[in-house]
This record gives structure tokens, sequence and C-alpha cells, in this order.
């Protein structure tokens, strides 16, 4: 299995990138929700 197709190879970068994206997104909206949160009790 050592002589892989590049296609593969550029697939799982591409796999990677994206996972490493939609864990960025989810830790940002979870943040901003956190934020939202906490003004929302502070004015509230």
């Amino acid at each position: 299995m050592s002589n892989e197709m590049p296609g593969e190879r550029n697939t799982s970068i591409i796999q990677n990138l994206t996972n490493k994206t939609i864990g960025y997104a989810q830790n940002m909206q979870s943040s901003r929700t956190k934020n939202v949160l906490a003004c929302i009790t502070r004015n509230g």
C-alpha cells in the first residue's frame, strides 16, 4: 500500500483541512454564544 495514488494523498490533506476548519468554526461559534449569554445575563 506504499504506492498510493497522489489523488488519495490530496484527498486526505483536504479532509484534514476541512476538519480543522470545521473545528475552528465550532470553537468560534461556541465562544461567541458564551459571550452573548454572558451579556444577556449581565444586562438581564
